[in-house]
């Protein structure tokens, strides 16, 4: 009903401005010539319109009279016109759009929000699972570990990263005492013997994975010195 009532209100605006722009033609006519019936003397005669001949008005009269003067060039676009029903439903077709468009981010934010707290419960799970298993180890005194890559660090900024002698568990590091290890493989505190030597896992670091431990020295020659080493590894008492 609105498509139709706009159609119709476009079409009566081109009416009114046809009706302008050719009216005064119509109206400006001069007198018609007409020609004698006699062709030999072939005089023009002039004659006036016939007075009985009423105009025809396209338009009435008080309707002309309350008629704007609207020229053709200054008719404006019909896409331009500032209608208030055309105008409403712009505003409204652009507010529901954004608000189906904040609809959607939600529903994509809190999916990603669940999947986001799935991937942590997994991985919580994962680190229980680990540190049960590594805590529930029937190790006795003595018993043989395995044999393990053996590696050496220092205080220094190149081996420690700025963490000098601060070591993850919050003691001091100390030589021929503090090592780096997996906690997964060897858990935190446990004593064990390497090369005849106790030590105690104090420590750990990023590339210590696995079968690996980091000794702990005092000076950075001896690290360069003590270089990449195997040896096997028993649980102390």
């Amino acid at each position: 009903m609105f498509n139709m009532l706009l159609s119709m209100k476009k079409a009566a605006i081109y009416l009114v401005v046809l009706l302008l722009a050719f009216f005064p033609v119509m109206l400006a006519q001069g007198p018609v010539k007409t020609y004698a019936a006699n062709a030999a003397d072939a005089e023009v005669v002039a004659t006036e319109p016939e007075e009985t001949a009423a105009p025809v008005e396209t338009v009435p009269a008080k309707v002309a009279e309350k008629l704007p003067e609207v020229s053709v060039t200054e008719l404006p676009e019909i896409d331009q016109l500032e209608i208030p029903e055309i105008t409403n439903a712009k505003i409204n077709a652009r507010e529901n759009m954004i608000a189906k468009r904040n609809d959607l981010d939600q529903e994509w934010l809190k999916l990603k929000l669940e999947e986001k707290a799935a991937a942590q419960a997994e991985a919580a799970k994962k680190a229980e699972a680990e540190k049960s298993s590594s805590s529930g180890r029937s190790w006795s005194a003595g018993a043989d570990l395995g044999r393990f890559k053996l590696t050496a660090y220092c205080p220094c900024y190149e081996c420690s990263e700025g963490w000098g002698r601060m070591t993850s568990s919050g003691r001091t590091a100390q030589a021929n005492h503090t090592i780096a290890t997996d906690p997964r493989v060897i858990p935190e505190g446990t004593r064990v013997i390497i090369n005849g030597q106790v030590y105690v896992a104090e420590d750990q670091g990023g590339g210590v994975k696995g079968n690996h431990i980091d000794i702990f020295f005092e000076h950075h020659a001896t690290t360069d010195d003590f270089g990449v080493q195997y040896a096997e590894v028993y649980l102390a008492e």
